[in-house]
């Protein structure tokens, strides 16, 4: 799984980039590692966003009392 986070990462980095040089706009070095980071982050925060608003409603949904 990890490695598909990153590798899914990657596309949208590369995306972004090619995106922005057919625009016609330059991107440094340290604004595309910060992208792949903040996407890599946000990927990870909203996976743990969504298991635990899943634990939570499986504990409402199975109470065994």
């Amino acid at each position: 799984e990890g490695e598909s986070l990153m590798n899914d990462g990657t596309a949208i980095v590369v995306f972004q980039l090619f995106l922005k040089m057919a625009m016609g706009q330059n991107s440094d070095w340290s604004s595309i590692i910060t992208f792949l980071i903040r996407v890599a982050l946000g990927a990870v925060g909203i996976g743990l966003a969504f298991g635990i608003a899943s634990v939570i409603w499986l504990k409402f949904i199975f109470n065994d009392t």
